[in-house]
């Protein structure tokens, strides 16, 4: 049994342009804009263009045109300048933060390279639910900078601090402001009920064909016990009037892929009406392309028959699989659930593990790059990746 999904299969580093789903904030700029830098004809300034400033903000764009936040750089001290970043509060989805690069410096970007990884600043593993970030710099931290070995202008040449450190008020630097932000698609704890699915069902200890209510692997997906169906998986015949070690199974594939995060990332929902033999599976993750085990789901604590007491809940951490070879999952797109009910204990109408529903305990994520006046600011390469960069005169704040 099989179901295709019309909706497109995600990529664990996929670019989602969701362009309808993250509305531009629609703020305008207060204070001095550093779009000062792009002439009129379309090109950037070779000279530093912008106005003296006690601040400058500039939009953070995410995938090219969509305005996730706001870099604002300000005087902040008597020699030192803050580098904030803030991101929206008011698009339909939610965006965080999960690195930082940074570039501030008197040497144009466009002469060295647009590799945020060669940024003097950096900060990486925001962890969860951050959307603002600021870092102080002083005036003496300030260089010049010049491309040492590698692949040239535009590459990935390594930086070398140049000749000289230190500004003053009134001098101008260029900055480079790159972010690698999250934006959430959908909150945790949710069901998988838009995985897709194959699925290989068994039988009854009878032999007979299992329930047509149980018979649906659809059902698997989202917890409907006591108003809806659930899917049995089965005993699987070994052709000799026994039954195999392993039984029916089930295999889903996510529609965006569970990462191993803060705690339990998957729980399956079982239902079992009390007292009943062991019932069990054993749950696999596809990583490093191979099944890696993850552990067994079972009905112990079983709850009365039409009660939600009757569902048994099993959980897993992709972090802590039980399979000896791997330490961690990081992420998966796909779900093995094989049935190892022993048929011993259990009356003939015994169907095996019966699952009612999947649930994803990590927060849906797509992960963009964004620059600091990314949406139709100057470039640092011609043709390269894209990069943007803006400029900021240092005022008084008095």
């Amino acid at each position: 049994m099989s179901r295709k999904s019309e909706k497109p299969e995600w990529g664990i580093n996929r670019r989602t342009v969701l362009k309808s789903a993250a509305a531009a904030s629609g703020a305008g700029l207060v204070g001095v804009s550093a779009s000062g830098t792009v002439a009129a004809d379309g090109h950037c300034s070779d000279d530093c263009a912008a106005a003296e400033a006690c601040e400058t903000e500039v939009p953070l764009c995410a995938a090219q045109d969509i305005e996730v936040g706001t870099v604002y750089v300000r005087r902040s001290g008597e020699e030192e300048i803050d580098v904030n970043y803030e991101l929206n509060d008011d698009t339909e989805n939610d965006w965080y933060l999960r690195e930082t690069h940074l570039y501030v410096g008197t040497t144009d970007p466009r002469e060295l390279s647009s590799s945020p990884g060669q940024f003097p600043f950096s900060k990486e593993d925001y962890g969860d639910g951050v959307t603002e970030d600021t870092y102080t710099i002083s005036f003496d931290e300030i260089c010049e900078y010049e491309l040492g070995g590698g692949n040239g202008k535009g590459g990935g040449g390594k930086w070398d601090v140049g000749d000289s450190c230190g500004v003053a008020e009134g001098d101008c630097i260029w900055v480079a402001a790159h972010a690698v932000v999250d934006e959430v698609l959908e909150e945790a704890p949710y069901f998988a009920a838009d995985a897709t699915y194959e699925a290989e069902q068994g039988v009854k200890k009878n032999g007979n064909d299992i329930d047509e209510d149980r018979s649906n692997p659809e059902d698997a997906l989202v917890k409907a016990y006591p108003d809806g169906d659930f899917f049995s998986l089965g005993f699987m015949p070994d052709g000799d009037g026994g039954f195999e070690e392993e039984g029916g199974w089930v295999e889903v594939t996510f529609d965006c892929p569970v990462v191993n995060g803060d705690g339990d990332d998957l729980r399956l929902w079982e239902v079992t009406f009390a007292p009943y033999p062991l019932e069990s599976a054993d749950v696999y993750a596809w990583y490093d392309d191979e099944w890696v085990y993850l552990g067994q789901a079972d009905n112990s604590g079983q709850g009365d028959e039409g009660s939600p007491e009757a569902h048994t809940l099993s959980t897993f951490d992709l972090g802590d699989p039980a399979d000896e070879n791997y330490d961690e999952v990081e992420s998966t797109e796909k779900l093995r659930i094989v049935d190892t009910t022993d048929p011993g204990p259990h009356n003939g109408n015994a169907d095996g593990f019966d699952l009612d529903g999947i649930e994803v305990l990590q927060d849906c994520t797509a992960d963009e790059t964004a620059w600091g006046d990314g949406c139709e600011g100057c470039e640092i390469t011609d043709g390269g990746n894209w990069a943007t960069y803006f400029q900021y005169s240092i005022g008084s704040c008095t």
